[in-house]
Formats: structure tokens, C-alpha cells, sequence
């Protein structure tokens, strides 16, 4: 019997569920299979993202989503190695399938933190892979802020052209969304409560971004750009209030002097290089330079602001993983605040 891969998904039709159901299934029995092969000490294997929250995003007839997958080793040294040798093989058996592993210390397993975190717990219950006796993890504190961090690195990713404009819009709707709701809101999420993101967006152009993200039909609607600056104003300011660039600036400007920390620095900066780059009003990209400097405490310019910003990208994404991965905790990584704190 084909997993049910899809039970969240709003708008991929029943025949393309079986087909890439049944591919899906195939390409976790092999990696089970690979894994097991491999000598060393005992490992868990888990399912994270998209497939552990049952909503994955096609193609046609194909996986469109990436799979992540968690190994759980008692020594992170020996994990690292059965990881690389894991998405080796799975690349060479399925390159078409951009398959990612992270690995996370079994007596780590309790610290991890954000929606990394979350989607690994949704799968502690059915693993790929069982050998360890590893205690149940506690469910990691999901919220706006944790929201907001998968949203500044799809803006992160889109600035380097490396995200689709499906993917920035769907993320921007569920960070809008995120303190309007009491849990994490899914893609599918978004399609049932969209309605409370009005007036900023009706419940067509909500689905519409939904629908572009579960199988690939074109985007419409605002322009990226546009859409981004909107759902930070929901994010900032609530979906009654009208977006403007000069609202987004002003909201960042009054939160710069309540963080300090790297990750939240950088964070903040991410929506700065978007209007730096992309507004067509010259005392708006003037005026998100002053925040990128006052932010970093340096003098920019708009040749090397955004080449500063991603200087500290390495360092940001290793602070980020070691504290979401549960190696360590970030004491200055504070919550961004947002309409609803």
C-alpha cells in the first residue's frame, strides 16, 4: 500500500499522489537499505521537511521537493561520515532527487530547536531507519520568530537566485500568517486561513501561491517584491495595515536597537538588501543603506553592502545550525518582534 505523502496538500490531484507516492516510497526504501549496508556504530534515520509534514511539492509526475533527511549517530564524527556516504549513493541512484542529510547527536536529539526541529519530531515516531535506543524528544517551541527564520533564508536564497518566487511568496504568507494562528501554519495552513490575511491579500491570490508551490502552476498576482513587502508589513504591523517600503524601513529601524546578535542581524538585513536592490525610489534605497550601516556599525555603500551582508552569511548559517541542530544555544538570538508579541 502507497504512504499517503500528500495528506496536507490542498492541490495535487489523486492520480499524481499515487504515482509520486509510489516513487517516493521506493526512493525511502532505499535509502533505508543504503544506510543499513554501511558499516559503523548503530544510526537513526528520519525523515524531515516537506515529507515528514506530508506536503511535498511535484512536478508532473515527478518530486519537485527536496528530502531531508536527519541521521542520529551517538558520535557526530561518525554520523558526518555515514552522511556523506549516505547522499552519495542517493544522488547516484537518484539525481534527479536533491537529497540533503543532516546529523544530529543522539544525546543532542533534545536541544533542537526551530522548525528544523519540528519536522524532525512529526517523524520521531516512524523512522527510516531504527537502531539506537534513543529517548522521545520533546516537541521543539515553534512560533513567529521561528517562521520568520525560514523566511529570511528563502530571502537569503533568492537574493543569491537560488529560490523560486513560489517558494518566497508561500514563506512570506506563512510568516504573515504565523501570529495570527496558535501553531506553525503548514502550506496547507495558508489555503484554510488565508481569509485572515485580509485586506492585504485575497483568498484567490492566496491559493494561487499555495497551488504554485504544490505543483508548479505560473505565479501570478504582485510582483515578488511587492509580495515580499507586504507580508512584512502583516508580520510587523498586522493585515489591516496598507504596505509601503516606508513602513517596512520604519519597523526595522525600531527594532535594530533591540537586538545585537549575528543571527538577528543578518536576519534584519535581509528585507534592507531587498529594497536596496529592487525599489525604484532612490531616497527608499538611500534610506535602507543608512539601516544596512547602522545595523552593522560600518560605513556602506551600495557597491559593498550587499557583498558585506553575504560575508557574514557562512558564519550566520554555522551559528544557526549548531543552534538549531542542538549543539549549542545562542544566548543574543532573540525573538524579532512582531504585531502580535
Amino acid at each position: 500500500m502507497t504512504t499517503d505523502w500528500f495528506t496536507h496538500s490542498c492541490f495535487v490531484p489523486r492520480d499524481t499522489r499515487e504515482t509520486v507516492g509510489r516513487a517516493i516510497d521506493r526512493y525511502v526504501d532505499q535509502a533505508r537499505e543504503s544506510l543499513l549496508s554501511l558499516p559503523g556504530p548503530p544510526r537513526d534515520l528520519y525523515l524531515s521537511g516537506s515529507l515528514s509534514r506530508r506536503e511535498p511539492s511535484v512536478a508532473g509526475l515527478s518530486l519537485a521537493s527536496d528530502v531531508d533527511f536527519v541521521l542520529v549517530s551517538e558520535s557526530r564524527d561518525a554520523g558526518l561520515l555515514l552522511e556523506a556516504k549516505l547522499k552519495d549513493d542517493l544522488n547516484a541512484r537518484f539525481p534527479t532527487i536533491d537529497t540533503t542529510v543532516f546529523t544530529v547527536q543522539a544525546d543532542q536529539l533534545a536541544s533542537v530547536r526551530g522548525l528544523f526541529g519540528s519536522d524532525l519530531h512529526r517523524s520521531l515516531g516512524s523512522p527510516v531507519v531504527a537502531r539506537l535506543d534513543t529517548p522521545q524528544a520533546r516537541k521543539p517551541f515553534g512560533g513567529p520568530q521561528e517562521v520568520f527564520e525560514v523566511f529570511a533564508h528563502v530571502m537569503s536564497n533568492t537574493l543569491l537566485g537560488a529560490s523560486s518566487p513560489a517558494k518566497l511568496a508561500l514563506e512570506g504568507l506563512r510568516c504573515a500568517l504565523s501570529p495570527l494562528l496558535p501553531t506553525v501554519p503548514s502550506c496547507g495552513d495558508v489555503h484554510r486561513h488565508g481569509h485572515l490575511l485580509a485586506p492585504l491579500f485575497d483568498q484567490d491570490t492566496v491559493d494561487g501561491i499555495v497551488m504554485a508551490r504544490e505543483v508548479g502552476t505560473e505565479l501570478g498576482g504582485m510582483r515578488a517584491y511587492d509580495h515580499l513587502l507586504a507580508c512584512l508589513s502583516a508580520f510587523f504591523l498586522g493585515p489591516a495595515h496598507t504596505s509601503s517600503e516606508g513602513l517596512v524601513l520604519a519597523e526595522i529601524k525600531a527594532r535594530i536597537g533591540e537586538v545585537d546578535g549575528l543571527m538577528n542581524k543578518y536576519q534584519l538585513s535581509l528585507p534592507l538588501a531587498f529594497v536596496l536592490t529592487e525599489s525604484g525610489h532612490q531616497e527608499m534605497r538611500e534610506a535602507a543603506l543608512g539601516l544596512l550601516s547602522l545595523i552593522w556599525r560600518t560605513r556602506l555603500t551600495p557597491d559593498t553592502a550587499i557583498r558585506h551582508l553575504f560575508a557574514q552569511r557562512s558564519d550566520y548559517y554555522r551559528l544557526l545550525s549548531a543552534h538549531n541542530f542542538g549543539r549549542s544555544r545562542s544566548a543574543d538570538y532573540v525573538a524579532i518582534r512582531h504585531h502580535a508579541s
